[in-house]
């Protein structure tokens, strides 16, 4: 009970408790990624296809990213991340 329910084109990237959000979630060209503490930082994120093949990395040292997706062809991608505490997460967005 009382727990956040996030808009409808955003995703949690780790669910206890949320350090990471990216929206909007389906994204067309660019997709942001927020750490919700701001003393993490976003050390690097890689997206890979959906078979596992590494389509994008960025070493990005921030807590917030803008991510441009104009390299990625539309489909599903696994967005796997590290802050800068070390925590690892990898999730599902979809690029349109």
């Amino acid at each position: 009970m009382g727990q956040h329910i996030p808009s409808k084109s955003a995703v949690l990237l780790n669910n206890d408790p949320p350090v990471l959000m990216a929206y909007p979630n389906p994204a067309k060209d660019i997709i942001m990624l927020k750490a919700n503490d701001p003393s993490i930082k976003i050390k690097n994120i890689s997206f890979y296809s959906i078979i596992g093949v590494k389509a994008m990395e960025l070493t990005v040292n921030q807590t917030y990213v803008e991510a441009r997706l104009d390299r990625l062809q539309p489909g599903k991608y696994l967005v796997r991340y590290t802050l800068s505490d070390n925590t690892q997460s990898v999730k599902q967005i979809i690029k349109q």
